[in-house]
């Protein structure tokens, strides 16, 4: 059985945003930060590639979700890859812009 860790801070997501604030508070010496993310440490070979971004559809780092209806539409747009790697979120979703069909 593992022993029970405690930390002064938890944050959830490793992009940009709680990467520096887990950076942030582990300056201080005293305090114990658990930075958690999604996925695992294999990254699938269109991760880097923003315009590969496609190819990412329907495998593990595809979460599979869909928006509700867009204007003026009215109908749902799937295929909004999110990453579930370690901070690449911003990565996957930063150079790709998608207008609604």
């Amino acid at each position: 059985m593992s022993q029970a860790v405690e930390y002064n801070y938890v944050v959830v997501g490793a992009g940009t945003a709680g990467s520096v604030l887990t950076a942030r508070l582990s300056e201080d010496g005293g305090a114990r930060v658990l930075l958690l993310e999604a996925g695992g440490p294999e990254v699938p070979e269109a991760m880097p590639t923003p315009p590969a971004w496609p190819r990412l559809l329907g495998t593990a780092s595809d979460w599979g979700d869909r928006t509700t209806g867009q204007a003026p539409t009215g109908t749902p747009v799937s295929g909004n890859t999110n990453a579930t790697l370690y901070g690449i979120a911003e990565r996957a979703a930063g150079f790709v812009s998608r207008k609604g069909a």
